[in-house]
């Protein structure tokens, strides 16, 4: 997934929990009525699921460690809906109050997210819940949403990498309608198209505790991305949105143009969407006056020169944004000059990415120039572009200044 602006993924990163400092009471001999329950459970699990159960053994064993911190990683277990009941009656008969609970790759289905409802409606402590890449589809999604309407705690909710369409979009929708606490909502790599998006734009003009929404890898389209602009020109609180790969094209570009205008954006993920110079040009216009955005993505993409200008200009007056991503274009050596230029008007960029581009060697001395001016960026990424041997060593002289700032050639 794309970082935000302080490093930290959004969805489904968790960290490394340290099981190896915390004793147990699963191993204690003499609390054998626990032993016992335990054995009772793991016997089950084994007999259900035929032996892919091996790590949610071990997760069991440490219930009791967790019972304080509540963070249960059951991610690639393959337990299916049957293992997921089973573990979900183990912890609530252990009274583990959960915080977070990642069950990411388990082959759960819209069944498994069934048996999932019972809990959602009545936790009280759950406040991340990870479900990506469980075969869920739109009935999974509907029973969710459903629990979703009731759940007052959950914060975070992964749901990536399934089988959800439109009709599951819509239900999930409308439970943000009465939903106030959920912040983060990942739905990349679905099956949603025009309808679901607008059905989540419309969820967006009344729900205002949002701040995260990732749609990457859909089927978004033009229409579901104005419809999604529309609404978050008067919706204050969403500050993330990742469309990656929605074939949003100029159209969607010139209408986020719009949203971003009202300052409330703080990182936008737009690569892969076959946005021109036209569509560039319309970002550009909105980020110059934008004193929120920190992250600006559009990699993959069919920007050229003209739209490397249009962006040059927008950094060069824009001093907040520190994160711009252009990978993968056609920008050649006069868009490179542009935004050598803005790097000597802007001392607040770190990351200037620009590989796979048609760079050569006198965009390459441009670049160079506006180093020795600008000591604040931290990373600059020119691989794979049309650099000669000398342009690179004109490149690496100036970019050879120690501390931490990194080059790629």
């Amino acid at each position: 997934h794309p970082l935000t602006a302080s490093g930290e993924h959004l969805f489904g990163q968790t960290g490394r929990n340290n099981f190896s400092t915390v004793k147990g009471r699963c191993g204690n001999p003499h609390n054998k009525k626990q032993n016992s329950d335990e054995r009772a459970i793991r016997a089950a699990i084994e007999l259900e699921l035929g032996g892919g159960w091996a790590k949610l053994d071990k997760v069991l064993r440490r219930v009791h460690n967790y019972s304080a911190w509540g963070h249960i990683d059951c991610k690639d277990c393959r337990l299916g809906s049957r293992g997921v009941e089973l573990l979900l009656a183990a912890l609530s008969e252990d009274g583990v109050r959960m915080e977070k609970l990642m069950l990411k790759n388990n082959r759960l289905g819209d069944k498994g997210a069934l048996a999932l409802v019972a809990t959602l409606e009545i936790n009280d402590t759950l406040n991340d819940l990870a479900l990506d890449q469980n075969e869920i589809g739109d009935e999974g999604a509907k029973a969710i949403a459903g629990a979703l309407k009731a759940n007052t705690h959950l914060s975070v909710l992964g749901c990536g990498r399934n089988n959800i369409g439109d009709e599951g979009t819509k239900a999930l929708a409308a439970a943000l309608h009465v939903n106030n606490t959920l912040a983060c909502l990942g739905l990349e790599n679905n099956r949603i198209g025009t309808e679901g998006a607008q059905a989540l734009a419309a969820a967006l003009r009344v729900n205002h505790k949002l701040r995260a929404l990732e749609l990457s890898d859909n089927k978004v389209g033009c229409e579901g991305t104005r419809a999604l602009a529309s609404a978050l020109e008067g919706n204050a609180s969403v500050s993330v949105l990742m469309l990656q790969n929605n074939a949003i094209q100029d159209g969607g570009a010139k209408a986020l143009a719009a949203a971003l205008a009202k300052r409330t954006l703080v990182n936008l993920i737009l690569n892969q969407n076959e946005i021109g110079n036209e569509g560039a040009e319309a970002l550009a216009g909105a980020v110059k006056d934008n004193t929120r955005l920190r992250e600006l993505r559009l990699e993959i993409n069919e920007i050229g020169d003209e739209g490397a200008k249009a962006l040059a200009a927008a950094v060069a007056g824009n001093g907040e944004l520190k994160l711009l991503f252009l990978n993968r274009n056609k920008i050649g050596d006069e868009g490179a000059k542009a935004l050598a230029g803005a790097l000597e008007a802007n001392t607040c960029m770190r990351v200037l990415e620009l590989g796979e581009n048609e760079i050569g060697d006198q965009g390459a001395m441009a670049l160079a120039a506006a180093l020795h001016v600008n000591e604040k960026l931290k990373q600059l990424e020119l691989s794979t572009n049309r650099i000669t041997k000398v342009g690179a060593q004109v490149l690496r002289d100036v970019g050879d200044k120690g501390g931490t700032f990194e080059m790629s050639l």
